[in-house]
C-alpha cells in the first residue's frame, strides 16, 4: 500500500473512532498493520489509534502496549520534538493515568511538554495543551502547587488564541482551577472559577453534557459552601441540561443526583449554621 493510501485509511479510521464505532474502528486499524508497511510512522499512527480505540473499550493493558510501541518507533523515526511523538507520549500518559500508574503518567506527560516547548516555544496552544494533561497527573499526585501553577500557565496561552476550541480549553483551565480552590478551602473563589466555566461552556455550547458537567461543578461549590438554594437552582439546571442533551444516567448525573437531595434536605431541614456532609461522587 502506497503512503498516500495509507493515510486515507488511517483517516478513514479515525472518523469511525469519532463516530463512536469503536470496534469499527479496531478491526480497520488491525487490517492496517496486518497488510504491513516499511514505514515506521504509518505503523505507529495505526498502533497509536489501536491503542485509543481499544483503551475507549476498556482494554487498559491492551492499549497500553500498543500505545507504547507506537511512542518507541515515533522517537526513533521522528524525534522527541515531533509533534506525533509528542501527542502519542500524551496518549500514552493519560493511559498510564487511567491505570493508576501516576509516576509513569508524570514522565511522559513531561517529556511531550519538553519536546513541544524545544519545537514551538512556551506560547504555543500545543505547549498548553500538554500542560493541561499533565497538570492532571499531578492534581492526582495530590501536588496541587503544581498542578495549579500549569493550568494559569496554559489558561495565559489559551486566552490569546483565537476561536472557540481555545475558548473551551479555557473552560477547562477554569474548572479544574476552581476545583483545586476548593480543595483548599477558598471556596468563593472557587464558585468563581466554576461560574465562569459554566458561563463559557453555555455560550459555546447550549445544551451539552460538558455545559451540565460546569454547572454540576458550581452546584457542588455551592452547597460545599452552604448557599443551599443557589446549590438547588443550579444542580438542577446541570440535571435538566443532561436530560436536554439526551443524557439521564451516569456516574456524574447521580453524583450531581445525590447532592441535589441533600440541598433540598438542608434548606427544609437544617438549622443555620450547620451543614450536611456533600458528596463528592
Amino acid at each position: 500500500m502506497d503512503a498516500k493510501s495509507w493515510i486515507q485509511e488511517i483517516r478513514a479510521a479515525g472518523r469511525l473512532m469519532a463516530a463512536g464505532d469503536l470496534a469499527g474502528a479496531e478491526s480497520r486499524y488491525r487490517q492496517l498493520l496486518d497488510k504491513g508497511t516499511d514505514d515506521p510512522l504509518h505503523k505507529a499512527l495505526a498502533l497509536d489509534g489501536l491503542g485509543r480505540a481499544v483503551f475507549e473499550q476498556g482494554r487498559q493493558a491492551e492499549a497500553i502496549e500498543a500505545i507504547e510501541a507506537a511512542v518507541s518507533l515515533l522517537r526513533e523515526r521522528q524525534g522527541a520534538q515531533d509533534p506525533a511523538t509528542c501527542g502519542a507520549l500524551q496518549n500514552l500518559g493519560r493511559l498510564y493515568l487511567a491505570a493508576g500508574q501516576v509516576e509513569k503518567s508524570i514522565a511522559v506527560s513531561r517529556e511531550a511538554v519538553d519536546g513541544l516547548r524545544a519545537a514551538f516555544g512556551e506560547d504555543h496552544p500545543l505547549v498548553a495543551g500538554a500542560l493541561l494533561r499533565l497538570s492532571a497527573c499531578l492534581y492526582m499526585q495530590r501536588d496541587l502547587d503544581g498542578a495549579e501553577e500549569l493550568l494559569l500557565k496554559a489558561r495565559d496561552v489559551f486566552e490569546k488564541q483565537p476561536g472557540n476550541e481555545s475558548r473551551m480549553d479555557v473552560s477547562t483551565c477554569l474548572n479544574n482551577l476552581g476545583r483545586i480552590r476548593e480543595e483548599r478551602g477558598d471556596l468563593e473563589q472557587g464558585i468563581a472559577l466554576h461560574r465562569q466555566a459554566a458561563a463559557i461552556r453555555k455560550g459555546l455550547l447550549g445544551d451539552h453534557t460538558e455545559t451540565a458537567f460546569s454547572l454540576g461543578n458550581l452546584g457542588v461549590a455551592l452547597a460545599t459552601a452552604g448557599q443551599w438554594q443557589e446549590a438547588v437552582d443550579t444542580l438542577q439546571e446541570a440535571l435538566d441540561c443532561y436530560a436536554r442533551a439526551g443524557h439521564t444516567s451516569g456516574p456524574d448525573i447521580e453524583g450531581y443526583r445525590k447532592n441535589l437531595e441533600i440541598c433540598r434536605h438542608a434548606l427544609k431541614m437544617v438549622a443555620p449554621g450547620t451543614a450536611p456532609q456533600v458528596s463528592d461522587d
